[in-house]
Parts: structure tokens; sequence; C-alpha cells
């Protein structure tokens, strides 16, 4: 008998990946189905979708006509139908659908989908043994791990709550399991995800913090990334969080030094209309505390640009902040008016296209101006990295304490025999906006 060939084709957030791997790795358990790495390879795709923007959600659109033209089947997976079922009887109808609480399922809804049988399954309920469930990785040497699902926020722009619901905390039992796991078969970095990672154990009486001193305590050696935290969660657990820094004593730091903090507007106005529970001088000081305990931190934030209200005065003043805070990533999203939202409800009025479009180009703008500052920081820098992934004209990345992405050309992979999964002493050749150019001055052996 043939293998029935899928394909799982993933948009969005580190914790929609995090679903795909799972998915990918429920199906491998059926001896008659075959993974595969691309469309032109499969006989059936899966679209893990994403709704965040209105954008994201018309990747999905293209994805399926993409894959029909090309004679595939397709099954919708993801947050854009959990986040708006009405799509079920519209656009998306016919299709066979999964919701993120319903992937242990996935088996199933395929195979009824081959004998004719549309299944639609559409939980709301949070599924906390999603965890436990095998997954395929996208690299071996990187582990992406979920802490929790949804929040405690009710943002006016977001619709990624409708999918993803109320917070709950995966145990931290569960989490060490899976870390342990992953590391027995290579893992090299784990990524800690969730919708927001700051406000982790707030529903089960922990946070944070004291799940990363049991994450340290793991007898091994791997880096640890803390995903995407909101200010107003991270206001509750600074102090904590700080000391897991100074709790981190081995002569390998596992925690990177990272953080990824969406302020999304510096005006308090804006603020307080998108509900976000925080305002700048409270950021700000957040930041400050980070800034007094850590050497060299990786900031990472986003913006909104052209929120309805929003005035020039306001803009300016986002620009301002993030000309103080000098982050290192930065997502600016346009505004989009997203169906079911606070700000949809309230029959907000969208902006001008051209307004929209200018300030987000002159934040782009500022943005890489921020950059090229940045660059002088990282000149004649020394640390160890762990290589974990493969780059553009042959080279190999890995991250420095930071998290700042260390790039080494094709002749340093040759002159030293590197390999994925190598831990070296690099030091910098040169820089760019979003790289350090490395020579290796060591390898160790394990």
């Amino acid at each position: 008998m043939q293998k029935l060939k899928i394909y799982v084709k993933t948009f969005g957030c580190t914790l929609n990946l995090s679903d795909s791997e799972r998915i990918k790795g429920i199906l491998d358990t059926d001896r008659n189905i075959e993974i595969v790495d691309s469309q032109d390879k499969c006989d059936l795709e899966i679209i893990n979708s994403c709704t965040v923007k209105d954008t994201a959600e018309q990747k999905l659109y293209r994805e399926i006509r993409n894959a029909e033209k090309n004679n595939k089947k397709v099954v919708i997976a993801g947050c854009v139908p959990q986040a708006q079922k009405d799509l079920v009887n519209n656009k998306l109808k016919g299709y066979p659908i999964i919701g993120p609480n319903n992937i242990h399922h996935i088996k199933k809804v395929v195979k009824d989908f081959l004998n004719k049988k549309q299944r639609v399954l559409l939980h709301d309920k949070i599924n906390l043994k999603k965890i436990d469930f095998k997954t395929i990785p996208h690299n071996k040497f990187v582990a992406i791990i979920p802490i929790s699902e949804g929040c405690i926020g009710n943002c006016s722009y977001c619709k990624t709550k409708q999918a993803r619901g109320e917070l709950k905390s995966y145990p931290a039992k569960k989490i060490i399991n899976k870390i342990n796991s992953h590391l027995k078969t290579g893992a090299k970095e784990i990524w800690l995800t969730a919708q927001d990672t700051s406000c982790y154990g707030f529903d089960i009486n922990t946070n944070l913090a004291r799940l990363l001193k049991k994450i340290i305590d793991i007898k091994a050696e791997f880096k640890v990334r803390i995903g995407m935290g909101n200010p107003n969660s991270f206001l509750k657990i600074i102090g904590e969080y700080m000391g897991v820094f100074k709790y981190d004593k081995n002569n390998y730091k596992k925690l990177y030094k990272f953080f990824h903090i969406p302020v999304q507007s510096g005006s308090d106005k804006i603020l307080k209309d998108m509900n976000r529970f925080y305002n700048v001088k409270e950021f700000k000081e957040l930041i400050k505390i980070i800034k007094k305990n850590i050497k060299k931190p990786f900031f990472a934030t986003d913006v909104i640009v052209g929120y309805p209200k929003e005035t020039e005065e306001d803009f300016n003043k986002t620009l301002k902040l993030i000309k103080w805070l000098k982050p290192e990533m930065l997502n600016i999203s346009r505004f989009w008016l997203r169906p079911g939202t606070p700000a949809h409800r309230n029959n907000y009025n969208i902006l001008p296209t051209e307004i929209l479009k200018q300030r987000a180009k002159i934040m782009t703008s500022t943005f890489y101006e921020i950059l090229a500052e940045a660059g002088d920081r990282w000149k004649k820098w020394q640390g160890i990295v762990i290589i974990t992934e493969k780059g553009k004209n042959n080279s190999l990345i890995g991250k420095n304490s930071s998290y700042k992405q260390v790039v080494f050309p094709k002749n340093q992979i040759e002159k030293n025999n590197l390999k994925l999964g190598d831990k070296v002493l690099a030091f910098t050749i040169s820089i760019g906006n979003f790289e350090i150019i490395a020579e290796v001055l060591k390898v160790y052996v394990d």
C-alpha cells in the first residue's frame, strides 16, 4: 500500500509552529502516512493558519488556492477558523477543519476526509495534554516547548484571544519532562513559548521565574530562550525574574539575555484605548530594571502604527520611545481591524492608508538607524556559541549569550570543519544589520 504523503504548512507565531510539530508527530505514528517537507511532494496539505492580522489570514486563502491549483487535498488547521467559526459556513465551507485544541484528532480528520467525510473540530476547551504529544521538530537542535495556552489580557485589537482563550498553564513537571526528552535526542536550545510567557503560572499559583529555576537545575548543557512576554505581566514578577539570572551560576549560563516585550505604542492615551494595562512610565521602569541587572541585554519589541485615534503627536511619542529603547528586533504592524475584536465592535474608523504607510515607513527608517548604532556594541565581541541552523550562502548560524545572531561564513566552516550542534568560541569579524559575522577561535570537543 502506498503511503499518504502529508505536508504541514505553518503561518504565524512560534506557538503555532509548536502545534505543527505536534501535528506531524501524531501523524507520524501512522505507518500509512509519510511526512514530507514541501507541497510539491505531498498528496495532502495541512495549513496551520494565523489570525493575528488580515494579511496573515489572506496567506491562508492564497495557500489554499495554490494547493488546489496543484491538485493537492487540503485540511485547515489553526487560529483562523477557531477565532472566527462563521468562516466554516462561508469561505472555508467544505473543508475539513481542526482547531488548536483538537490536534490530537488529526488522524481521524484526515482519514474521514479521504473517505469523503468532512469533519469540523473547533472545541474551545484547552487541552493541557497537548504538551505530551509526540513532536517532529523543525530543527533537532531546537526544542519548542509551550508553557501555557491563552493569556490574561483583552487587547482591543487582538483576535488571537478568540482562538487561544484564557490562560491555562502547563504544570512545571510536564514542561521539565518534555525538555529532558528533547535534550536526550540532541536539542541544544530550548524555546519557551506561549501567547504571553510572562503570565505563566498565574492560574496555578506559580510564575515564570520559579519555572526557570527548575529548568536551570536540569543537569545538561543547553541554552534557553524565553518568548514574548507582555509588560503588565512582567511587572508583576520582574524582581524575582532578575533573581533567576543570579541563580544561574553555572560556568555555562543557560538563559539567553533576550527580552521580547511588546510595547505597541508610546502614547498613554493609545495604550489605554488598546486596553494594555500599563503606561509608558511603567514600561520604561521595567526596561531600566533589566538594564541595571543584565549586561548587554537584547531587546525586541512590537509596535502598531496607525491605530484608530492615533494622532501625529501619539505617533511621535512612539517614535521617541523606540529611539530611547534602541531595540535590536522590532516588529512593525500597520493597524488591521479584525472582526469580532473590541475595536471592531466599537466601529473604530481606520486611518487613511497613506498615513498608515507613511508612519510604517518612518518607523522602519528609524529602526535601521538604531541598528546601525547598535552594531558598535558588538565590535570586538568574543564568546561561546552553539551552532543550531543553516544560513544563506552555505553559512552556519548560532546565537551569542544575548541571542544576537552569529554567522559563520563558508571559509570558517571549511577551515574548522564546523557542523550543526558544535560549540565554539567566536570573535567578531564584521557587523551586519541583524548579525555578527564571526571567526572561530576554538572548537570545543565533548
